[in-house]
């Protein structure tokens, strides 16, 4: 008879749960990312033909991995992810729109290419920092 009284509000508090009205969750992530959903995201191959073989370019603001980086522009905004280039030879998968900065160890010149053109040549003296915006059609933009 315990078992029985026990059960019966259970029951209840079963069906009252299965029959509440729940938020649309689209609606609510919609609101969180307002860049839209992942799937309407472009996928970009950046590439760079070096003109210097010695430099090693430093690209941060990848997305990924979890290392943190400074990137270069107003207001000097941080970024996450970082990839090392030996060799000045840049080939890299992206997620776009993404807005990254490229810095050099030695005199070189960027000659970047996303799949739809690239600015061409760019000058980048030892130290310094470039940054870019990569759109979804792969257009590379210097900022």
């Amino acid at each position: 008879m315990k078992k029985l009284l026990f059960a019966i509000p259970v029951v209840v508090a079963a069906l009252i749960f299965a029959f509440c009205t729940k938020a649309d969750v689209q609606t609510d992530l919609a609101q969180v990312v307002p860049d839209g959903p992942a799937a309407d995201r472009g996928v970009c191959t950046l590439i760079n033909n070096p003109v210097n073989a010695a430099a090693t370019l430093t690209v941060c603001g990848t997305n990924l991995n979890l290392q943190q980086c400074q990137q270069c522009g107003p207001g000097n905004p941080k970024g996450t992810g970082v990839a090392v280039f030996p060799g000045g030879l840049i080939n890299l998968t992206l997620n776009t729109p993404i807005e990254i900065s490229i810095t050099t160890d030695v005199k070189t010149a960027l000659n970047l290419n996303a799949g739809n053109g690239g600015p061409g040549p760019i000058p980048l003296d030892a130290g310094e920092c470039r940054r870019f915006r990569i759109e979804d059609n792969c257009t590379i933009t210097p900022l």
